[in-house]
């Protein structure tokens, strides 16, 4: 194997490593302040009960859901940011500018193919019906 493909996969691999880093303690907190919230949990400790706390609570597994809804893009900065050699602010940057762009030109797509889609299906299953009776 090449000495330099290898160091370039390897290099890819490092910078995968930086957003699955931040995906375990955020998944923990998540976790954990799901457990307390349950009803069984509630009920073996009755502090939990209490308001403030059901409020905490809530609001951690809401604000470290974010990470999880958002794992293509750090995964997009992460890449980015671990395969540039010089300007890594740069390469961060447009990543994010990319992801955003592919999500909306796929957004766009979508509603421009509608209209279509259910002609196209209904002359293909005709076209397939008619050869099938041959």
């Amino acid at each position: 194997m090449n000495a330099n493909f290898k160091n370039e996969i390897q290099t890819f691999g490092r910078s995968l490593l930086l957003p699955i880093a931040v995906l375990a303690p955020v998944g923990m907190v998540m976790g954990i302040s799901s457990a307390l919230g349950q009803s069984y949990m509630i009920d073996k400790l009755p502090f939990l009960g209490n308001d403030i706390f059901k409020a905490v609570l809530s609001s951690l597994g809401l604000i470290s859901s974010v990470v999880f809804n958002n794992i293509p893009l750090l995964f997009a900065m992460g890449v980015a940011y671990g395969m540039s050699k010089k300007e890594k602010g740069i390469a961060v940057f447009a990543s994010v500018v990319a992801y955003l762009t592919l999500l909306i030109a796929m957004h766009v797509h979508l509603k421009l193919a509608e209209p279509w889609r259910k002609r196209i299906f209904h002359w293909w299953a005709r076209a397939w019906c008619s050869a099938s009776r041959r």
